[in-house]
């Protein structure tokens, strides 16, 4: 299945509030949910991000909100 991923991203420790910024979409494609949820954090630590969330919406689009930066341990 090949998904159109619209990207988001808020700030740590953000309110609840808080809408978080739109960042340029982009696609992936995997055999099954498991999959495209993995191609999906794969990129988005590819652009050195942490995912936050990942929800898949309708017409094969997916949600996914990042933080800016990964947290360093």
């Amino acid at each position: 299945m090949k998904v159109q991923v619209k990207l988001y991203e808020i700030e740590r420790g953000a309110a609840k509030t808080s809408k978080p910024k739109p960042l340029p979409s982009f696609e992936v494609s995997g055999s099954n949910h498991d999959a495209v949820r993995g191609a999906v954090r794969a990129e988005i630590e590819k652009q050195g991000r942490e995912a936050r969330s990942i929800s898949f919406g309708p017409n094969n689009i997916v949600h996914a909100v990042t933080f800016p930066d990964k947290r360093t341990p």
